[in-house]
């Protein structure tokens, strides 16, 4: 085994606890890499920037888009405080649907002068900002897949970037492409990752998926043998996946042989981009809420700057309710646990926006009609009351009148004493 290989993995809200664990029970891991914004909130990733070297996952930059170069400002000062060894980026366009990233995508249009100017623009500006280095990752494009793996190189060459190798991405743009075996191996020694991504891939009637649920060994294995010159190989698993099965996965990963791509995959064919911003976009809302988005129409009242900020930088999280209708036909019991999942995970993200927003919300209640019938307070050093006007509100009804609404800390009034 390369000696200067270091061996991570993905770690989210569900591991923080157990991070001393994989530490300690599997010797050869050596970094964590912590997706930003996520979940995950901003003080655990504090906690675990002081376990190990931690290597940020980021979804924050519009590589070939347009950015709010203020608020990205502000998320740089968060990135700058976890001291993280790198800041890997994606390189695509994320797709801009009513201001929110809704998926990725890469045309031939994006070769162009002036777009080429752009993006490397983009690229230099991120790093000078950050003040660490930025990597960036290949998404897996199913169209023009030497033209975008060229102009990837290219550009990072030309900003002083190095790149993360999505090995599942590759694979299932190389085999979509038809490259073959030599070719992948040269691919290979012309992108000279720092960091690799291995997971999983799973063929449907010849489709093929990427699969963080199923970590395939060989994917591995083939990594090892591509990309001999990496220092980090980091595992992309499920954040659903136990401790244990996590722990034996990254067994597995450290333990594996060189291994070339399996026979039965050469002449399948990934999906289209469109079908894997649809299928990721339904993955995020099941994450969120238990499969069952909630309808735009059933938010009312002012929309707290948490869900906003989650719906802007959670690329492929659809608005609120754009993937069924079956919310209106939820239980009253159903509801209350579903909007507490939604309200825990909008501020667990929002926590990576600022300090301001590192917080729980404060309270939960329910009522049918205009009375509320329950009240309980999930903040033990709450100062705000039912009617405490700095308060932000999220209401969510089901169409028989019975609602749940959320009040977080709001912004102190200018004129407050």
């Amino acid at each position: 085994m390369n000696s200067n290989w270091n061996f991570g993995c993905e770690i989210n809200s569900n591991l923080v606890a157990s991070a001393p664990v994989l530490l300690n029970g599997v010797h050869s891991i050596g970094h964590f890499q912590i997706t930003v914004p996520s979940m995950l909130r901003f003080a655990d990733a504090m906690v675990l920037s002081d376990l190990a070297p931690v290597v940020l996952h980021s979804n924050i930059l519009n590589t070939f888009g347009e950015n709010n170069w203020q608020e990205l400002r502000v998320l740089s000062a968060r990135i700058k405080t976890l001291n993280p060894v790198h800041l890997v980026e994606h390189f695509t366009l994320f797709r801009d649907k009513a201001g929110k990233k809704s998926g990725v995508a890469f045309d031939l249009s994006d070769l162009a002068g002036p777009a080429r100017s752009r993006i490397l623009d983009t690229m230099k500006k991120w790093q000078d900002m950050v003040g660490v280095p930025v990597l960036f990752e290949n998404v897996p494009i199913t169209k023009h897949v030497p033209e975008y793996l060229d102009f990837l190189m290219e550009q990072t060459a030309a900003a002083g970037c190095e790149i993360v190798c999505d090995v599942p991405h590759l694979l299932i743009s190389g085999l979509t492409a038809g490259i073959s075996d030599n070719e992948m191996k040269n691919y290979a020694l012309q992108l000279n990752p720092r960091q690799v991504h291995v997971g999983g891939i799973s063929a449907k009637n010849r489709i093929l998926q990427d699969n963080h649920h199923s970590p395939s060994e060989w994917i591995a294995g083939f990594a090892k043998a591509q990309f001999p010159n990496a220092k980090y190989i980091t595992l992309e698993q499920s954040p659903q996946i136990p401790t244990a099965a996590l722990a034996r996965q990254l067994a597995k990963v450290v333990a594996a042989e060189p291994s070339r791509v399996p026979d039965l995959l050469q002449g399948c064919q990934g999906e289209s981009i469109e079908e894997l911003n649809d299928r990721l976009a339904q993955d995020a809302a099941s994450f969120m809420n238990g499969g069952k988005a909630l309808r735009e129409g059933e938010v009312t009242g002012d929309v707290s700057g948490a869900l906003a900020y989650l719906e802007k930088y959670m690329p492929f999280f659809y608005p609120m309710g754009s993937i069924n209708e079956h919310q209106l036909k939820s239980s009253e019991h159903e509801l209350l646990l579903k909007v507490a999942a939604v309200a825990t995970r909008a501020l667990r993200f929002a926590s990576w926006a600022s300090a301001d927003m590192d917080r729980d919300f404060i309270r939960i209640s329910c009522g049918r009609d205009g009375q509320e019938t329950a009240s309980k307070l999930l903040c033990a050093n709450s100062t705000l009351s039912v009617a405490n006007p700095c308060e932000r509100k999220i209401r969510f009804e089901n169409n028989l009148g019975f609602w749940v609404e959320v009040a977080t800390p709001g912004e102190v009034p200018s004129n407050a004493a």
